[in-house]
C-alpha cells in the first residue's frame, strides 16, 4: 500500500486549525484510515495564538514541524515535504492550508487513486468556494509562456456548467494537490527563495511540466476553500494598502515576484503584455474604488 501525508502550514488562525484537523481526523476515521496510515504533518511558522500548545495538547499523533514566522508558504511546504520523505518515507504529500473542507469520500478516493496502476505525478482537486459552495474556483490552471496569459480553468462557475474535458493545466493553486516523492527527486522542491508565498505553487507546477511530469484533475476529489483568508486585493484598502502591494511578500501584485516569474518562463517579449496588463487592472480597479468612494460622499 501507498503512503501519503497531508502538509498543513499554519501562522496564527487557531480556530481555522481546530475545524480543520477536526474534519480531516472524522473523515480518516469514517473510511477506517488513522493519523498512522495518513500521518498529517503541520508547520506552524511562528503563531503567537497558542497553536503548537493547543495541537500538542488535543492532538499529539500530529507531526508538528515549528518556524520562527519567516518560512512563508513555500518554506513551510518544504520543510513538512522533506519531513514527510526521509522521516514518513511517504509515497505521495498532499498539500492542504487549515481553512479547506474536503468531501466525505474525499480521502477514500485519494487512496484508492494512489494506489491505482497508474502512477500519478500530480493530481489537482475540483476545488470550490466554500462562501459559494455551488461555484467552482479552479480545476487546475495554465499559463500560456508565449503570450503570457495566465488561465485558471472554470473560474466563477458552476460544476454542471464546468468544461473539463481536454484541460491545459501547467500549474495548480496548492489546495488540495497530491505529489509523488519522484517529482520533489527530480526537480527539487518549491522556489522558496525567490517565490516565498505568491507563485510558489505555480512556479513548481511550470518547472515539473517542463521536465515532463504531467498534471491532471480528479473530479472525484472536492475541497471547499475559505475565500475571505486571502492576501492583499486591489478591493481593499487605501493608498497605502495599493502601494504596499507592490512590494509586500503577502500580496499577488507583488512586481518584483512578477517579473522574476515572467523572466523565467515567458518565450516571448510580447509575453509581458500580460505582465502589464495584470498590473494595469490593478490600478484602475484601485482608481474605480476611489473614484466612487469619493463621490459617494459628496
Amino acid at each position: 500500500m501507498k503512503k501519503l501525508s497531508v502538509i498543513i502550514p499554519v501562522h496564527n488562525s487557531l480556530n481555522y486549525t481546530k475545524i480543520c484537523l477536526a474534519e480531516l481526523t472524522s473523515s480518516f476515521e469514517k473510511h477506517g484510515f488513522d493519523h498512522i496510515s495518513i500521518p498529517i504533518v503541520i508547520i506552524d511558522d511562528g503563531s503567537q495564538d497558542g497553536a503548537s500548545e493547543w495541537i500538542n495538547d488535543h492532538y499529539p499523533f500530529v507531526h508538528l514541524i515549528k518556524g520562527d514566522g519567516n518560512l512563508w508558504w513555500s518554506g513551510a511546504i518544504n520543510l513538512g515535504v522533506k519531513y514527510s520523505l526521509s522521516k514518513l518515507k511517504v509515497d505521495y504529500v498532499l498539500l492542504w492550508n487549515n481553512d479547506i473542507t474536503p468531501s466525505p469520500d474525499y480521502f477514500n478516493y485519494a487512496s484508492q487513486i494512489i494506489n491505482s496502476e497508474k502512477n500519478h505525478a500530480i493530481l489537482c482537486s475540483m476545488l470550490y468556494d466554500k462562501n459559494k459552495p455551488d461555484i467552482l474556483i479552479t480545476t487546475g490552471n495554465f499559463f500560456n509562456r508565449k503570450t503570457g496569459k495566465i488561465v485558471i480553468n472554470n473560474w466563477g462557475v458552476r460544476e454542471s456548467e464546468a468544461n473539463i474535458e481536454n484541460q491545459q493545466i501547467n500549474w495548480f493553486s496548492g489546495n488540495g494537490v497530491l505529489i509523488n516523492n519522484e517529482v520533489f527527486k527530480s526537480i527539487g522542491y518549491f522556489d522558496e527563495d525567490n517565490f516565498p508565498q505568491y507563485h510558489g505553487d505555480s512556479d513548481f507546477g511550470l518547472r515539473a511540466t517542463i521536465a515532463g511530469y504531467k498534471i491532471i484533475f480528479d473530479s472525484n476529489l472536492k475541497i471547499w476553500n475559505d475565500t475571505s483568508r486571502t492576501g492583499t486585493h486591489a478591493t481593499k484598502g487605501g493608498l497605502k494598502e495599493f502601494i504596499d502591494a507592490f512590494s509586500s511578500i503577502r500580496s499577488n501584485y507583488n512586481i518584483k515576484k512578477d517579473i522574476k516569474f515572467y523572466s523565467r518562463y515567458v518565450t516571448s517579449k510580447l509575453a509581458y503584455r500580460g505582465l502589464i496588463y495584470k498590473h494595469l487592472i490593478y490600478t484602475l480597479s484601485f482608481i474605480k474604488r476611489q473614484l466612487y468612494t469619493f463621490f459617494r460622499l459628496q
